[in-house]
């Protein structure tokens, strides 16, 4: 006997970035814009929940392996649908943003903002000012570097 499907035909799958995504390009582009002495990270928590409400929240962070030190830039929540999200700066500018367009024009807003220009200027300064960047840092056999501290 064939078991009946039930579920109907799904939805098609959207070919769209996805907020993540969009973090991740950036995160990547600080680290080659810093040669890695700066990386962005996103780390991603989720909160069960069976409605349509800012179940996903990312963080993006700005790490300085040499420091050991991780500095929290923005969280965006969404929900299952993605958008409307919001964007919550370090600095406690929050922006609801309906489509990924609003979105965009919002991180833009955070990444080249004068307070954060200051925070990475900062912490290249402490980096390349005591004279120790990632280039300087004890690597094993196949390039990885080994932190010492």
């Amino acid at each position: 006997m064939a078991i009946e499907n039930l579920w109907g035909e799904f939805l098609q799958v959207n070919k769209t970035r996805t907020p993540y995504h969009i973090l991740w390009e950036q995160a990547k582009l600080l680290g080659n814009m810093t040669k890695n002495e700066l990386t962005g990270e996103i780390e991603r928590h989720t909160k069960r929940s069976n409605l349509l409400d800012e179940g996903f929240i990312l963080e993006f962070l700005i790490f300085a392996p040499v420091l050991d030190y991780t500095y929290s830039v923005l969280s965006v929540r969404h929900g299952i649908t993605m958008y409307p999200l919001r964007i919550s700066s370090s600095t406690g500018k929050s922006d609801k943003c309906e489509n990924e367009e609003e979105f965009l024009k919002s991180l833009k807003e955070v990444l080249s903002s004068e307070h954060l220009k200051k925070v990475i200027a900062g912490l290249l300064t402490q980096i390349q000012g005591d004279g120790v960047s990632t280039k300087s840092l004890p690597t094993d056999n196949k390039g990885i570097t080994i932190n010492e501290l």
